[in-house]
């Protein structure tokens, strides 16, 4: 009780203290609100973010609020949607005073776990978060909340206090987060440069990739109830004109796959250079795609001397670079969401398999690439079809 008095004098000092709300003709009005908690306490507090047309901003605390924790323990992550709860209905009262409705609204806080919970509906939470998730969502939106650093929150002052002396150093109480008044950085996208093969006019299928998918069960024809067979899918994709050619084949052997690259050249002519996945890519993936790696790296396996033979060059992707085969990987996509759609779970016979199969190759060497011309009249589009 001695020190009430003491700390009644310091604040006096604030009645010398000057704010300003905005800057002068502001052209953007912008409203960030924190909210953050501690086990005796939570608070939110209120800013104002202005901008006029000569860049300059202005940051400027508006008002904050504070209550002390229930006298029955809660859980942090539960005082801290009590904190989100209290800043919501504080920033609907500072809205509708100042008459800010047309004002970008930003909502902070630095738990994770409410964010979360402000994702769900609330009929999927318990009943204490059921009720506060769902008062927030009434008021503002999951979307208008954000994640902020706990040492850039201001509104962690409020729940953990701070003494008057110490309060008009505090910048970040008085001012917000640096991070305001930074420009905003908009993220884009890093692409990598595309492989060489991908930029040269050449023949189709090249330079192809190349890729297992599956298994599928099949079943004998005539049979109701009889024994079910595996097979594989093995997908060919052209590096420069992204048509697909696919081969069903009966197993995982060497002769199995130097057939079905027979059957490729056979029909698309002869390709001079096959990309595939690395090992490194292979954790956890198919025994199907550990297989074709098996069969092409074997020096011993009838497929070595096959591609020496026909003058083929097999290169492979960098390790642990799985983007780099996204070219097929795409068309496997593709490929099992048609055939899935289709087929639903049904067996069927080699023959209605392949016969699917090639009506899918169709669809996906049918897809447009581009417009054939740039009148707006003309909806002819260039497929892969268009070049075998």
């Amino acid at each position: 009780m001695a020190a009430i008095p003491s700390i009644l004098r310091e604040y006096q000092q604030y009645r010398d203290t000057k704010a300003y709300s905005c800057v002068a003709f502001p052209e953007v009005i912008e409203i960030h609100d924190f909210a953050d908690t501690s086990e005796r306490c939570y608070g939110a507090a209120v800013y104002c973010k202005s901008k006029n047309l000569k860049s300059e901003t202005l940051n400027r605390l508006i008002t904050s609020k504070s209550r002390v924790a229930p006298i029955k323990s809660l859980t942090i992550p539960r005082l801290e949607l009590c904190a989100a709860v209290l800043l919501a209905k504080l920033v609907k009262r500072v809205v509708a005073a100042l008459q800010l409705e047309t004002a970008e609204l930003y909502l902070w806080s630095d738990s994770m776990i409410v964010l979360a919970w402000l994702r769900k509906e609330p009929m999927d939470l318990k009943t204490f978060v059921q009720n506060r998730v769902a008062k927030i969502q009434e008021l503002y939106p999951n979307q208008l909340w954000r994640h902020v650093p706990s040492d850039q929150n201001p509104a962690d002052l409020v729940s953990r206090g701070v003494e008057p002396d110490k309060l008009l150093q505090q910048n970040l109480w008085f001012n917000g987060p640096t991070f305001l008044s930074a420009k905003p950085i908009v993220p884009t996208q890093i692409m990598g440069n595309l492989p060489k093969e991908r930029l040269i006019t050449d023949y189709p299928f090249n330079c192809s990739g190349v890729d297992f998918s599956g298994h599928f069960f099949i079943k004998n024809k005539g049979q109701r109830k009889g024994n079910l067979f595996k097979v594989y899918s093995c997908i060919f994709v052209c590096f420069v004109f992204k048509a697909v050619h696919i081969e069903l084949v009966s197993d995982l052997t060497s002769q199995a796959f130097i057939a079905a690259l027979k059957r490729f050249m056979a029909r698309r002519g002869k390709c001079a250079k096959l990309f595939s996945d690395n090992g490194k890519n292979f954790v956890g993936a198919s025994n199907a795609v550990k297989k074709l790696l098996e069969i092409v790296r074997n020096p011993n396996e009838k497929l070595a001397i096959y591609l020496a033979a026909e003058g083929m060059e097999w290169k492979f992707i960098p390790e642990r670079s799985p983007n780099f085969g996204g070219l097929w990987e795409a068309a496997i996509k593709s490929c099992k969401y048609h055939l899935k759609r289709v087929v639903n779970g049904i067996n069927l016979t080699y023959e209605e398999l392949l016969t699917v199969t090639v009506q899918i190759e169709g669809i996906l060497n049918s897809r447009p690439l581009c417009p054939l011309s740039n009148n707006d009249d003309d909806f002819q589009v260039l497929t892969p079809a268009h070049f075998f």
